[in-house]
């Protein structure tokens, strides 16, 4: 037979520090364009069109930089997280990420895997993300890939007589390995 229980004991010393956790995501960039933009179509459908324009950026890294308004540098090999949105006024239109690995180089620009993304509707945006193995010296670029006819990103919505501005496409590039 047992006996009451006692009191409680003092609190033991403090154990020792755990491991340091993994590093969050510390290399980003973005770019937008807050201006409308006619982007041309591709000579057949799936093929590389004209390329988006971006006016505005923001990078916390030199894994990535923007040479120009279409393209952008991939100066350090890794992992990517790319989320990229465009707003067309046309419906039918289809968007994708094209990488020429050694920056106009004798190797073509190519279409990286799953990033290619469509809508039916018009006057709306609509998103395409991918996760893609990236090598250093490569430029990306996003790039319509129907052949149906002009298509325009628009930079506004109009209603009431007012036109309240918008962005017309975006990209968010995050090396993540």
């Amino acid at each position: 037979m047992a006996g009451p229980q006692g009191p409680q004991g003092l609190t033991g010393p403090q154990g020792p520090a755990g491991p340091q956790g993994p590093a969050g995501v510390g290399q980003i960039a973005f770019r937008c364009s807050d201006e409308q933009q006619t982007i041309a179509p591709a000579l057949v459908a799936g093929g590389q069109g004209g390329a988006v324009s971006f006016t505005d950026s923001i990078s916390n890294t030199t894994a990535i930089s923007f040479p120009g308004p279409t393209t952008i540098s991939i100066n350090q090999a890794g992992v990517y997280h790319i989320s990229w949105e465009v707003f067309p006024v046309e419906g039918n239109t289809v968007f994708g990420l094209f990488y020429d690995p050694d920056a106009a180089g004798p190797t073509p620009p190519s279409l990286v895997l799953c990033s290619n993304y469509g809508s039916g509707s018009g006057n709306q945006s609509y998103q395409g993300q991918v996760v893609t193995t990236l090598a250093a010296g490569g430029i990306l670029t996003l790039n319509r890939m129907d052949s149906m006819g002009t298509v325009i990103l628009q930079n506004g919505i109009s209603g009431g007589g007012v036109t309240t501005p918008t962005v017309s496409a975006s990209i968010v590039i995050e090396k993540i390995a």
